[in-house]
């Protein structure tokens, strides 16, 4: 419950009454941050690395082809990609457990450094394999994999 003052006189409370349980306020949420140089993060095919100290961790790899991917596996409820974008970027398959979840543009209308371009929002706790496969369109940057959980060995 969150209570909001109408003008700028003092807002009395006398009391509050529940029915059931009060409940602890929610707990932040607990990020670890893996870069895309992480040895969980297994690429295969054509990737790059390019640096800027504008990305995550001073650089990001990128990957134009189709034939390229990149996997990695966690445990936990949630995960984010962090990533470079820019007009002439791509897009890509986001596949989760061999099921293509999304499909994630990494175009902007101006060149933009860690954005998140996909969050899973919370999922049920589970180890998952994630890949990602350019669709080769445009440079696919990965610069970060954020999770609420952990990064398995591939």
């Amino acid at each position: 419950v969150t209570i909001v003052p109408r003008g700028d006189g003092p807002v009395p409370i006398d009391r509050i009454d529940v029915v059931g349980d009060m409940l602890a306020p929610p707990q932040p949420v607990a990020w670890s941050a893996h870069e895309q140089d992480s040895s969980h993060i297994a690429y295969a095919g054509a990737w790059r690395r390019f640096a800027d100290v504008a990305m995550s961790g001073g650089s990001h790899d990128w990957a134009n082809s189709s034939a390229a991917s990149a996997t990695f596996r966690t445990s936990g409820t949630r995960l984010r990609w962090i990533a470079t974008t820019a007009p002439a970027y791509g897009t890509a398959d986001l596949y989760v457990d061999d099921v293509l979840h999304s499909t994630v543009s990494l175009k902007s209308a101006s060149l933009a450094y860690q954005r998140v371009v996909f969050d899973t929002g919370t999922l049920p706790a589970a180890t998952r394999t994630v890949t990602i496969v350019p669709r080769g369109d445009g440079p696919v940057p990965i610069d970060r994999i954020d999770v609420v959980g952990d990064m398995l060995a591939p």
